[in-house]
């Protein structure tokens, strides 16, 4: 669904089946809008990925879409000026708004 939600605004994306892949393919490019993780994921926490990604990302913003409240995440999202949250289950509109962000 998020696919196609980008996709339909124009986004060339880059989907990737497991976290220790989507790690490569951020810290290989430099050109990323934007990264979309889930808090849980297979392998590696969305928390551990996203550490890893600071690495050699400083500041490349991080939207962790899960359907965790947001007062549980709090501490993870204050611990990371760059880092977004988004409710599952999302409106369109509600994803536009929070990709308009790091697109316009």
């Amino acid at each position: 669904m998020l696919t196609r939600f980008l996709e339909r605004s124009n986004c060339t994306t880059t989907d990737c089946e497991d976290p220790v892949a989507a790690l490569t393919v951020v810290t290989s490019r430099e050109d990323l809008a934007v990264v979309f993780l889930d808090l849980t994921m297979p392998k590696i926490t969305g928390v551990d990925l996203r550490d890893r990604i600071r690495l050699s990302h400083r500041k490349l913003p991080i939207v962790f879409i899960s359907g965790f409240p947001e007062d549980t995440v709090r501490t993870i999202l204050e611990a990371d000026e760059n880092t977004y949250f988004l409710q599952k289950p999302f409106s369109r509109d509600e994803f536009n708004a929070v990709l308009a962000a790091f697109t316009s």
